[in-house]
C-alpha cells in the first residue's frame, strides 16, 4: 500500500511539474561535472557537496535497522543493549 502511494505521488508530481526531473536532468550533471572555476579557496565543489549528502542520507538509513550481533543476543535474553 505504501509502495502505491509512493508511485501514485511519483507520477503526479512528474506530470504537474512537467517532467522537470527529466528536463533538468542534463542540468543537474552539469552542476556535479562542471570543474571549479579555482576563484574561492574555501568553497566545496558540486561533486563533493553531492557526495557528502548522499553519505550522510545512506549512512543515517543504515544506523536506523544496523545493530551488531551482540546486541540481538543481549536483547534475547533480557539483559538490555
Amino acid at each position: 500500500l505504501v509502495v502505491l502511494w509512493l508511485v501514485v505521488g511519483a507520477v503526479f508530481f512528474t506530470l504537474r511539474f512537467r517532467f522537470v526531473s527529466v528536463r533538468g536532468f542534463r542540468h543537474a550533471l552539469d552542476l556535479v561535472w562542471r570543474p571549479s572555476d579555482g576563484r574561492s579557496s574555501g568553497e566545496v565543489s558540486h561533486f563533493h557537496a553531492l557526495s557528502t549528502a548522499v553519505s550522510g542520507t545512506v549512512g543515517i538509513g543504515l544506523g536506523g535497522w544496523w545493530q551488531p550481533p551482540g546486541h540481538i543476543l543481549n536483547a534475547a535474553k533480557g539483559l538490555g543493549a
